[in-house]
């Protein structure tokens, strides 16, 4: 082999030529022919490269496991994040006509009347199909022998079911299954409960106390969480009343239909009005009110949806926003302190590129170099981060309340996206160093040259502000975000909520209430027994509160008002610590509240009916929809009956009562006072299991996704900083190693400490300063933008944004204060012998 250097020009490049001579044949042959060999020497090479940056990462243990672990949090953080988003915009995306399906919505209501959905595939010919869903009101209690066992996710359903949506039957026929009147089709996991091993098939179930005898005839797939209603029974809905179904004011089912493929949702809603017009127009006319409708797409429903009577409690569109952006700060984040220690990490390796590039090293060679180092470093970085998952999976599922990372474990689709994402992100965090200390000049390299820092300084000071930006943002929203829940716990609901139990209830058990009632009063620990068909906390359930329209009699404009009703047994006032503004609750003293349609309504049904106070409201006489009088006893203080996202309206309270048993407890010992109320419900209805929740519980719950959010900003911004404190470490390293002969000379000619400490922290003091002042504005938009979605929220003020800035600087301060203190202790003539 003959090795040929030639010069090329007079800046220190050279060509060099390698020479093969075959023995046998004494032929010189140019490597270039010989594939084979060349083949074997990138081998070599890549050998090599794998080689040095094994021993490198060893030498340089502190800056390796900072750059490993800083990626591996990124990747944790990012992925978790990723996979919840894919999660909640996977919702009824599994259905085969996932894209043709609508849920038909009227005014701001989910709920429509049964007769809707037959007369709209009579008239609309795009309409392939419709179904109808009917909640039950409240729990059911559902038996087969000695099962007995309370269920609230019942629901009666078009034997249309199963075209219009994809759930499949594990037994049954999906064309017949729901045909028949009283018959049910459950979930598989309802099977179980009730049959054992059994075969359910044929099998019969006792709803509803004895209300009904349902036969079953299928057993379906157990409902998948990622749907926007839970089902573990439909019943048919041939049981019910066809004269019912035909109802256009009975507002209480939801309808959804299957659009043609070549119709869209446009062309369809634009032809409802007319359709309102010719089937309801003329009574809507004599009776005033509104009726519009339009189509929501199932797929948007868990994120875009927030009306009256919702299924369930949806997410919103916002979060997924805002989870995407914080997973991308993270990685940005993560990258950025990643490039930095790169940079710093490589301010020692000028020398080695520069006789690299001697002895004739391509830069492509050189960037392929340091790429694989990257790479290499971010699959370590990978491998940590999988099995951090692996590991913490179950813990965040757990606090999710969505099989989120199940997904993970079964779909190849992840298993090539999270390895791909890895590597695209090692390649691009890479990148700028690689290019940049490529870049260097070989004889200026070699001579040890400044040009990196050069070259690099500003653009590491503009990620340092970057990362910090992005953390004093996260930091700021997290405080606005736990202010706003605070507030909303603190915020009086207009009764009291605490020490109050619900218990779900039946007919039988409302026929029997009084003598509970009068027994459960005995007993010290009781305040006070009543009962509705819905309470606060419970306002998502379906079919409680009722809806329609109340007007003056006296008034000579004749204007409607839209009202929500609810029905209440006596002593709901003074059971939930109402407070009275005027007038009267009922009361069973006064006959005259059984035999009329006596009310009491609340403060904002006072103002927007046109009396100035709650006294001039008393005795006053209504006008409702359907033509009924009523006439105001009393006027309580507004009070949320629903959660605070949504404004007050105008309510009417009517004597009645429901399925929802509410009892109040008296301070002392709940224990004995529980204790002494289950016994007397087992003793007066032994046919009925006993259980209950608690008001204020059931009142957080409507806040549970907001908690989740909070406690996820608040980590992730803890993550945020951590990443950003080793981002900033990364420079000073670099900048203590650069300025370390200045600093010497400046303590030769007389600087002090305290001068010195003053002009190293003052560069990196200023770069936080400089993201305050970017982060700040940022997160008050944003923060503004989230705060709008509550109608009752609390003001953001200025001392968030101050606490905010002074823990940044102090983290900055503790951050670099190490390195900064022992470089301006460093002994100068130490420093300059060393130079």
């Amino acid at each position: 082999m003959f090795i040929s250097f030639t010069r090329l020009n007079q800046i220190d490049q050279w060509r060099i030529e390698i020479y093969i001579v075959h023995l046998e044949s004494g032929i010189i042959t140019d490597s270039n022919d010989i594939q084979p060999l060349r083949c074997r020497r990138d081998l070599r090479m890549l050998r090599s490269y794998i080689t040095i940056a094994i021993r490198r990462m060893a030498r340089e243990k502190g800056y390796t496991a900072i750059n490993v672990l800083g990626l591996a949090v990124g990747l944790v953080c990012a992925m978790l994040i990723f996979l919840y988003v894919s999660f909640e915009l996977s919702y009824d995306r599994y259905h085969e006509k996932a894209d043709r399906l609508y849920r038909v919505a009227v005014n701001n209501d989910a709920r429509t009347p049964p007769a809707l959905g037959p007369a709209l595939q009579e008239d609309f010919p795009e309409i392939t199909g419709f179904v109808r869903l009917l909640p039950t009101t409240g729990t059911w209690i559902m038996k087969h022998e000695r099962n007995i066992y309370y269920e609230n996710r019942v629901y009666w359903a078009d034997n249309a079911l199963f075209d219009i949506f994809t759930i499949p039957l594990n037994r049954g026929d999906s064309r017949t299954a729901l045909e028949a009147p009283y018959t049910v089709v459950i979930s598989e996991d309802t099977a179980r409960k009730y049959f054992g091993e059994e075969d359910p098939m044929g099998k019969t179930i006792i709803a509803d106390n004895g209300f009904m005898m349902l036969t079953v005839t299928g057993v379906m797939k157990n409902t998948p969480q990622n749907t926007h209603f839970q089902a573990d029974f439909f019943i048919s809905l041939a049981s019910a009343s066809q004269e019912d179904l035909g109802y256009w004011s009975w507002i209480n089912f939801y309808t959804y239909i299957a659009l043609s493929e070549d119709h869209s949702q446009a062309a369809t809603e634009e032809r409802l009005p007319g359709f309102v017009n010719r089937h309801i127009g003329e009574g809507l006319r004599e009776r005033g009110g509104s009726f519009e409708l339009f189509l929501q797409p199932v797929t948007d429903i868990h994120l875009h949806s927030n009306l009256e009577h919702e299924t369930g409690a949806n997410s919103d569109i916002t979060y997924v926003y805002i989870l995407s952006a914080i997973a991308l700060f993270i990685l940005s984040v993560a990258c950025i302190n990643f490039i930095n220690l790169s940079i710093a990490r490589f301010a020692g390796r000028i020398r080695e590129v520069g006789l690299r590039k001697v002895f004739g090293a391509y830069r492509f060679q050189l960037i392929r170099q340091f790429l694989g180092e990257s790479v290499l470093v971010t699959a370590m970085a990978l491998v940590i981060a999988l099995a951090a998952i692996s590991l913490i999976s179950p813990y965040f599922d757990s606090f999710a309340g969505k099989p989120v990372t199940t997904q993970f474990a079964g779909s190849g689709f992840w298993w090539l996206v999270l390895p791909a994402g890895a590597l695209l992100v090692g390649l691009l965090s890479g990148s700028y160093p690689a290019m940049l200390l490529s870049a260097l000049q070989p004889v200026q390299s070699v001579k040890g040259g400044s040009q990196l820092a050069a070259a690099g300084g500003l653009s590491r000071k503009v990620l340092v502000v970057i990362q910090f930006t992005i953390s004093i943002a996260m930091i700021i929203s997290t405080g606005i975000l736990f202010n706003q829940m605070a507030y909303l716990q603190s915020k009086h609901p207009g009764f009291d909520k605490d020490r109050v139990i619900v218990i779900p209830t039946f007919n039988d058990v409302l026929d029997n209430f009084q003598p509970w009632k009068e027994a459960l009063l005995q007993h010290t620990g009781v305040a006070g027994v009543t009962h509705s068909n819905s309470l606060p906390g419970l306002a998502g359930n379906i079919g409680q509160v009722s809806t329609g329209t109340i007007q003056r009699v006296d008034d000579p404009g004749n204007i409607r008002h839209d009202v929500q009703g609810l029905n209440v047994a006596l002593d709901f006032v003074e059971t939930l610590g109402m407070e009275l503004l005027a007038g009267r609750s009922h009361s069973g003293a006064m006959s005259r509240d059984s035999e009329a349609l006596n009310i009491v309504i609340n403060e904002t049904a006072q103002r927007v009916l046109g009396w100035n106070t709650p006294e001039e409201a008393i005795g006053q006489e209504v006008l409702f929809g359907r033509g009924w009088t009523g006439t105001v006893i009393g006027v309580v203080r507004d009070f949320h009956f629903r959660s605070m996202h949504l404004k007050i309206e105008p309510l009417v309270l009517f004597l009645g009562g429901g399925l929802h048993l509410a009892v109040r407890l008296h301070p002392g010992d709940p224990g004995r006072a529980l204790d002494y109320i289950e016994n007397q419900w087992l003793r007066m209805f032994p046919d009925f299991p006993f259980a209950y929740t608690f008001l204020d519980e059931n009142i957080e719950r409507l806040y549970r996704s907001e908690v989740r959010i909070g406690y996820v900003f608040g980590v992730f911004a803890l993550v945020a900083v951590f990443l950003a404190c080793l981002g900033l470490f990364a420079l000073v390293s670099f900048t203590m190693e650069r300025r370390t002969r200045e600093i010497g000379v400046r303590k030769a000619l007389g600087a002090t400490v305290q001068q010195v400490l003053a002009l190293l922290s003052g560069e990196f003091v200023g770069l936080v300063l400089i993201a305050n002042v970017l982060a700040w504005p940022a997160a008050w938009l944003i923060m503004q933008r989230w705060l709008e979605s509550f109608a009752y929220r609390t003001e953001i003020g200025w001392e968030i944004f101050f606490l905010s800035g002074v823990t940044a600087l102090l983290i900055t301060l503790v951050t670099i204060g190490y390195r900064v203190v022992r470089t301006a202790l460093a002994n100068p003539a130490d420093v300059l012998r060393s130079e």
